[in-house]
């Protein structure tokens, strides 16, 4: 994450996921826009349908608990610190399945991946919100809930590049203090890579600590 550095031309994405009870879950994504685009309320709710239409056509919503829904997708330009969150204005989507529901902490990981080597390089986002049905005979993530995650990923990434969006999805990175350095420098500007890709690595669940109590 960048902190409170300005970081030109890159767009952060919010996408809230809620229960009944309110906001549970949060992913945070981020994009390069081309330079004329102006991020503003019609531009916050073209990016909120994108997402959500990604959502559905990538057979997701199969796999998530009907009690859960991708609510809103939130925007802003990430070019000033004074800039505000847009918050898209489309219908929430609920997902589909009615079979018992994982612990709130079990995760789906997708890696987004770029074409470049090193951590800084590579970005992931925890999917929640799963059911029983995605569990396969041995307690895996089964192969239908893997593939519709990366798709959704996917989907996100291609469509938003074209259209009236035109944004990049990106991995956003900053470097910390060069081994071996003791004296206080200057942090260096985030920088934000394109994702070439997105996969769903292994059929293992992940954890995500923070979401084992409800709310954000």
């Amino acid at each position: 994450m960048p902190g409170n550095i300005p970081l030109s031309g890159a767009v952060q994405a919010k996408l809230v996921w809620s229960t009944p009870a309110g906001p549970q879950s949060l992913n945070i994504l981020h994009f390069q826009k081309v330079g004329v685009q102006v991020v503003n309320q019609a531009f916050a709710d073209a990016v909120d349908a994108a997402i959500k239409g990604a959502y559905t056509s990538s057979a997701l919503t199969q796999a998530i608990k009907s009690t859960v829904s991708l609510t809103r997708v939130e925007i802003r330009d990430l070019g000033s610190n004074s800039n505000p969150w847009f918050l898209g204005a489309g219908a929430a989507v609920a997902g589909v399945a009615v079979d018992d529901a994982l612990p709130p902490q079990i995760a789906l990981c997708v890696s987004l991946n770029t074409a470049l080597r090193g951590r800084s390089y590579h970005g992931r986002t925890y999917l929640w919100g799963f059911t029983e049905t995605s569990n396969d005979a041995a307690g895996a993530i089964a192969a239908p809930t893997a593939s519709a995650a990366t798709v959704f990923m996917e989907t996100i990434r291609t469509t938003l590049s074209g259209g009236t969006t035109q944004l990049t999805l990106g991995v956003l990175s900053r470097f910390t203090t060069p081994a071996g350095q003791t004296e206080t420098v200057e942090r260096p500007l985030p920088i934000l890579t394109p994702v070439v890709s997105c996969a769903t690595r292994d059929s293992r669940w992940d954890t995500q600590r923070r979401r084992a109590d409800p709310g954000i």
